[in-house]
């Protein structure tokens, strides 16, 4: 009989919920990115139900990085602009200077 430890039942469970968690972050970007909603690493977190340290964690936050830059770029593509708010703030700042 080969009986697990408390410590190694710990470990793989911490091992799950970690893959579960993770799976869940990268099915929100996804969905996110689908709906055309603002990714920011807050909105992730909150709609994946994670915590936005989980968001920048290594083999997550390049995930959340790509969907920013893809959204980012499908944004200016089908705008074919600037955001002018963006540009008018810019000019703003740039007077007062």
């Amino acid at each position: 009989m080969n009986a697990r430890t408390p410590a190694e039942v710990l470990r793989e469970a911490r091992r799950r919920d970690s893959r579960e968690k993770r799976a869940r972050v990268l099915a929100t970007l996804e969905q996110m990115l689908e709906r055309g909603d603002t990714i920011t690493a807050a909105s992730v977190a909150h709609a994946a139900k994670v915590s936005t340290w989980l968001v920048y964690a290594p083999g997550i936050r390049e995930h959340l990085e790509k969907a920013r830059r893809q959204q980012t770029h499908t944004s200016l593509a089908t705008s074919g602009r600037v955001d002018s708010v963006g540009v008018a703030s810019l000019r703003t700042d740039l007077e007062l200077a």
